[in-house]
């Protein structure tokens, strides 16, 4: 049994996890026979912290973030084009979704990260940082034009200008 508790404290979290438990406030309370994690408990402390690592991270990263994580309030709706070939494509943007109709009934919908503008004119430039279930981030730049009829002309294709839907 003995050997059994000295290869479940051979682990360096749980080496870790000795320091900061046995080596702080309860070391003058515990002999040095104590200081040693039951088995189980160990497994049970390393588990916990490798699952919480990730999910800690992935917090830190998407609310960390100082760029507002939302569209802006004129941006949101459905948008499409009538240039020919995107008849069943759309783009729709809600606070923090970002979603692509590619075609049919299929859809596309990202978790928005980030949203930047820079004015330009009559028109204001936006950039919307976007991720997929895999944390990978996307960018999407395109320019809006406050108008009677809104437009969106995305940056690298002027040539198609997107109009909101009306819901």
């Amino acid at each position: 049994m003995q050997e059994v508790i000295k290869q479940a404290n051979k682990g360096w979290l749980t080496e870790k996890v000795h320091g900061i438990i046995f080596r702080g406030p309860l070391a003058k309370f515990l002999s040095p026979q104590h200081q040693v994690l039951p088995p189980v408990l160990a497994l049970i402390l390393e588990f916990v912290a490798f699952a919480c690592i990730p999910l800690l991270l992935m917090g830190y990263l998407l609310l960390s973030n100082s760029t507002p994580s939302s569209a802006s309030a004129s941006l949101n709706g459905l948008w499409k084009t009538k240039a020919s070939g995107y008849t069943d494509r759309f783009l729709e943007i809600r606070d923090n979704v970002i979603m692509f109709g590619t075609g049919g009934d299929t859809l596309e919908s990202y978790v928005i990260k980030a949203v930047e503008t820079e004015p330009d004119d009559a028109k204001t430039l936006y950039t919307i940082s976007y991720l997929d279930k895999n944390m990978n981030t996307f960018h999407l730049a395109f320019y809006y034009e406050a108008r009677r009829k809104p437009l969106i002309t995305f940056k690298y294709q002027d040539h198609l200008t997107w109009t909101r839907v009306q819901e």
